[in-house]
């Protein structure tokens, strides 16, 4: 590694040394994420009551008439009727629908990063990255709204990590080793775990966040680990997001 590296490497290791990570790091999410631990654990309601809480919502409406409708679901035509809609994919695809709309906006916030494409590149690959993991946990056995939210929220890490290296105005070269992407991709996966702290939204993520902090990424124990690293091997890897359109470089 060159000594930039070395040295940003360095600045990123000090924040894995505190409790929780700086307001200034984080994506905003504190206004939303009350919101969304209280659907989740609304207790079971009949559908027509669901339907009526999701019709005050256009943006949720859209995005279950959207998943009902996708591939995933093989239906012939799409479907217009949300009762129908939520019958079909149940309180996990519910539970994916609220997810996407109450989460994905912290990919849109662009505050404090310099590039605004990264903002646009980082959502897109969480998006991709969270489909492939929910699909895979749903495929072990195990909820596939955890796996979701592991691939949903995982670049929160390398937005923290952009956003550390910016504040510090310590520019890379715009080549960087392997041995620094191999570095920086676990210090973006225990920078996650240590937002993901804040982010209690069910035990099986916060026991992922914790095994990230933990473990790291190459060293995860939990079952979602092995699902992640599975999944980055389909997606687009994210420091190729980061390196290419992030401003890592100069």
């Amino acid at each position: 590694m060159t000594a930039p590296e070395q040295a940003v490497l360095d600045e990123l290791q000090k924040l894995l040394t505190l409790k929780n990570l700086p307001d200034t790091l984080l994506p905003r999410m504190a206004d939303v994420l009350p919101q969304l631990i209280a659907l989740m654990r609304t207790d079971h309601l009949p559908v027509k009551a669901i339907a009526r809480r999701v019709e005050k919502d256009a943006w949720l409406t859209a995005e279950v008439l959207r998943l009902a409708s996708s591939s995933y679901y093989n239906l012939d035509r799409p479907l217009s009727d949300i009762v129908q809609a939520i019958q079909l994919i149940g309180s996990a695809g519910l539970q994916t629908a609220m997810a996407r709309i109450v989460l994905k906006p912290i990919y849109r916030d662009g505050s404090g990063l310099v590039n605004a494409n990264l903002v646009t590149r980082l959502a897109e690959h969480a998006d991709a990255l969270a489909d492939v993991c929910a699909n895979a946990a749903q495929q072990a056995g195990m909820p596939r709204f955890d796996g979701y939210l592991a691939g949903m929220l995982h670049d929160t890490g390398w937005r923290v990590t952009v956003r550390a290296i910016e504040r510090a105005k310590m520019p890379l070269d715009s080549a960087v080793s392997e041995q620094f992407a191999i570095e920086i991709t676990e210090i973006a996966h225990r920078l996650f775990g240590l937002a993901a702290r804040r982010w209690p939204i069910t035990p099986g993520f916060t026991a992922f966040a914790q095994d990230a902090v933990s473990h790291g990424l190459a060293g995860g124990q939990h079952p979602l680990a092995s699902i992640l690293r599975n999944a980055l091997q389909q997606a687009l890897p994210p420091q190729q997001v980061v390196v290419e359109d992030g401003k890592l470089q100069k």
